[in-house]
């Protein structure tokens, strides 16, 4: 199995080394490699923490097919290979991105996108052993027109849909069913205001989320406003609020029934982003919206986030990049997909420090850090892990 992973990055990367005197500019190739050691590997709760070396391995293939005044068609395909040393687990991951982008008139655009991702799933205390993937793609489409400087349409449709290779059982009888399907549309307006400093965008949106077998879904519905203001010559600040109603369906053997979910109510977000100076740029956001669960036992949950950034450059060589991100999921009694009035709350904590060293165009030196910590004053429950790597970039 492992001979077959690496025949298949290099096949990969022999590919596009011969494209590469094809296409010239039109085509960029990046290759990490990175070696780190990770404090919780298989993300085991305190005092059951299994630490491990591993090696990541990642291809950035990034290609313009075609181009013209009126058209681009472009792809973009990382595949990642991970050895980790503890067990020699190797894991193999897929990316690929594909857009097309045409202009009809000088006054409208249609850009038509498709992801496709592939991941295998990290082991945990419950299914060490197991050999789990899923794969996700996601469809986008948007059309864009502008009747003047000042006034501009989008409308946008998605489709997402997520697969596992195998049904994961959650407790007692009860299986996961995390296989799901995703549609989602929305019509928004983009008004300048005042000056080309304050900008109105306003708008509905709709989206229908379905997990297989008896598990359920939500839907949803609202109407979103963003407001944008240029500060000066070097920050914006944006206000968005959607206001709307959120409906989770529930599926067993008696038939299909709904609760209100998070009923009628509001979502929103302020995030300000700033270039303080020449060299340093920082950011800063607060946001509440409902979206899809990541634990099978609810459909839905609510989030408040905030979230930090900011990168420096020491040198014309040498830059960093720093961020922080607390989230505060909420899952509700009206989420849980059995009606039983189940509830929980995860307070999660992530750090993200990184250093790289631009040796030239073409060569780079890193060093990463990632830290984070799930209800750290949960004794049973909680939850920290640390990983630290260093890496090489090479692009061509």
């Amino acid at each position: 199995m492992l001979q077959l992973k690496w025949f298949f990055l290099l096949l990969c990367l022999g590919l596009v080394s011969s494209a590469h005197g094809l296409l010239n500019d039109l085509i960029i190739i990046k290759n990490h490699t990175r070696p780190g050691y990770d404090d919780n590997i298989f993300t085991r709760t305190s005092g059951n923490e299994t630490g491990s070396y591993y090696v990541e391995q990642i291809v950035s293939i990034d290609a313009i097919l075609s181009a013209s005044q009126r058209q681009m068609l472009s792809t973009m395909y990382s595949p990642k290979f991970v050895w980790r040393d503890i067990d020699n687990k190797q894991m193999l991951y897929h990316n690929w991105t594909t857009k097309l982008q045409y202009k009809p008139n000088f006054k409208s655009t249609i850009d038509v996108s498709h992801k496709w991702t592939v991941s295998e799933r990290e082991p945990t205390d419950i299914d060490i052993d197991s050999d789990i993937t899923w794969e996700q793609t996601q469809t986008d489409l948007q059309f864009s027109h502008t009747f003047s400087r000042k006034n501009s349409v989008v409308f946008g449709m998605t489709r997402k849909t997520k697969e596992w290779s195998e049904n994961l059982l959650a407790v007692g009888e009860m299986y996961t069913d995390g296989d799901f399907e995703q549609y989602s549309a929305n019509i928004h307006q983009i008004y300048e205001i005042w000056q080309g400093k304050l900008f109105w965008t306003y708008g509905i949106e709709a989206a229908h989320h379905e997990y297989v077998n008896d598990r359920g879904g939500f839907y949803g519905g609202d109407i979103y406003n963003n407001l944008m203001y240029v500060l000066g010559q070097s920050s914006i600040l944006q206000l968005s609020y959607w206001y709307g109603h959120a409906t989770t369906v529930l599926q067993g053997d008696d038939g299909e029934h709904e609760t209100d979910g998070g009923g009628w109510g509001p979502s929103w977000k302020v995030s300000l982003n700033s270039q303080l100076s020449k060299n340093l740029m920082t950011g800063l956001s607060v946001s509440y919206e409902t979206v899809d669960s990541s634990i099978a036992f609810w459909n839905s949950k609510d989030v408040y986030k905030a979230m930090v950034n900011a990168k420096y450059n020491i040198t014309p060589k040498l830059e960093t990049m720093s961020a922080f991100v607390l989230t505060d999921s909420r899952y509700l009694e009206d989420y849980d997909r059995n009606g039983t009035g189940l509830t929980r709350e995860d307070i999660l904590g992530v750090a993200i420090c990184n250093f790289t060293y631009n040796i030239n165009r073409n060569h780079a030196a890193e060093i990463n850090f990632m830290g984070f910590a799930m209800n750290p004053d949960d004794e049973v429950q909680g939850v920290a892990r640390n990983k630290l790597t260093i890496g090489y970039r090479l692009t061509l």
